[in-house]
């Protein structure tokens, strides 16, 4: 039995690969402020949380390789081949285009939600 991949489906897995690497990499990079997080949110000690507080010092490079592979993501998924000089769009749906929309919305709150939360909270204390 021949399980022959065509080239296409391993480009397309490449694509979903890239968004999902920038989902991982915005998780990792924000995981080092969860236990606050937590704490704000429920009000108790989430002290298993901390392993993730070396990850502090690297925050901003995977903050970076995120965004990085979102980008990757969206030209290597909507973006064909540039020829001479000539970029064109792939055709695709509204509700394709409404779901990157969230994809990046969401990937920039996970991103800079601590940044966020203390301009709110200056803000309204």
């Amino acid at each position: 039995m021949s399980t022959n991949h065509s080239p296409l489906t391993k480009v397309k897995n490449s694509k979903i690969w890239l968004g999902a690497t920038a989902l991982f990499g915005a998780l990792l990079a924000s995981s080092c402020c969860l236990p606050a997080l937590a704490f704000l949110l429920f009000g108790s000690s989430f002290g298993f949380l901390s392993i993730f507080e070396p990850l502090y010092k690297f925050r901003w490079i995977l903050t970076i390789i995120s965004i990085l592979c979102f980008i990757l993501f969206v030209k290597f998924r909507y973006f064909t081949s540039c020829k001479d000089k000539s970029c064109e769009i792939k055709k695709t749906s509204k509700g394709e285009i409404f779901s990157v929309i969230i994809l990046g919305i969401s990937l920039i709150f996970i991103l800079f939600y601590p940044e966020i939360l203390g301009v709110l909270y200056e803000i309204f204390s």
